[in-house]
């Protein structure tokens, strides 16, 4: 009888320490998983602020003091994908200036 109650109590503490443990884990798990999503907060938190750090006119002056504009007439190119000819005779496509 004395063995029986000492098994059983021994099967008890073992359960109750391995139960511990899964809760221990749990914890931590739960802690990883708050620090994950506060951090997800953060990066969101960081594009809004990156994303209006410039806006349409800042860059606009930015390009206009480093000397770009918008393309002249004469330097804008139109390529036409289909030109006849060009997959059938198996030779690489060629650029077509459109007018």
């Amino acid at each position: 009888m004395i063995v029986t109650v000492a098994v059983a109590a021994a099967s008890m503490l073992l359960v109750l320490i391995r139960y511990s443990k899964i809760n221990n884990a749990y914890a931590e798990v739960n802690q990883l998983k708050k620090d994950i999503e506060t951090t997800k907060l953060e990066i969101k938190s960081l594009n809004v602020e990156l994303n209006s750090a410039v806006s349409l006119e800042e860059a606009r002056d930015a390009a206009t003091e480093a000397g770009l504009g918008y393309p002249k007439a004469d330097q804008i190119i139109t390529i036409d994908p289909y030109t006849s000819g060009s997959k059938a005779s198996g030779a690489a496509p060629q650029i077509e200036v459109l007018q």
